[in-house]
């Protein structure tokens, strides 16, 4: 049987999460891209069902505790971050960022201009993503969110002083052709972080992180 003050309790939530819009009556900057590859139609679908139920029936912390916790993901990353030992400045991208948490601690730990974050789900990136950002205490007015696949960085106007990929190489359909178009949107200086893949391609050299 179902307990139905944890019910009530999870609709309440449901409501403040669906209420908490920490952007205000201010709109979010957002950048379309592309319109998704056929390849990327069921994973995107799946994405966004997935977000719309989490509008639906939860809060932010308890959706990010069934993916292994904010706070604690938080400091994993501030600690790698700092353990790469490189420094982020100027313009970032994060691409493959999700629900944006690697961006948002950049936003902290590092004296950042702007920060671009590029994912093929809008729904995630002005729904959940913004959230996300502002309860780890990142600043929403550095924050542009892209639409689109990972392999449209050749669609990007701008160049960056650092790009980081959280988790996300491994779900690159063409990663050396990604790290071509990638590479021409870097600063003479520019930098890329792979943190936390299981392996990466050839054309990058790693340092293990």
């Amino acid at each position: 049987m179902r307990n139905l003050d944890h019910d009530r309790k999870m609709s309440l939530y449901g409501q403040w999460f669906r209420d908490y819009k920490p952007w205000g009556e201010k709109a979010l900057s957002v950048v379309r891209l592309d319109t998704p590859s056929p390849a990327n139609y069921v994973e995107l679908e799946n994405v966004n069902r997935r977000v719309q139920g989490i509008l639906d029936r939860f809060t932010v912390q308890e959706y990010i505790q069934a993916k292994g916790g904010l706070y604690e993901a938080a400091e994993s990353i501030r600690t790698l971050l700092l353990k790469c030992g490189v420094e982020v400045k100027g313009r970032v991208l994060e691409v493959g960022a999700g629900i944006a948490k690697t961006s948002a601690i950049v936003s902290q730990v590092f004296d950042v201009d702007e920060i671009h974050c590029l994912d093929f789900s809008e729904i995630l990136l002005t729904q959940i993503a913004p959230r996300v950002i502002h309860l780890l205490g990142g600043s929403l007015d550095k924050f542009t969110f892209l639409v689109g696949d990972m392999l449209a960085v050749d669609k990007l106007q701008d160049t960056y002083n650092t790009v980081i990929l959280h988790k996300a190489v491994h779900h690159l359909f063409l990663p050396d052709l990604f790290f071509h178009r990638l590479y021409e949107k870097l600063t003479p200086d520019g930098k890329i972080i792979c943190l936390q893949e299981p392996a990466l391609p050839a054309i990058i050299p790693t340092d293990g992180y």
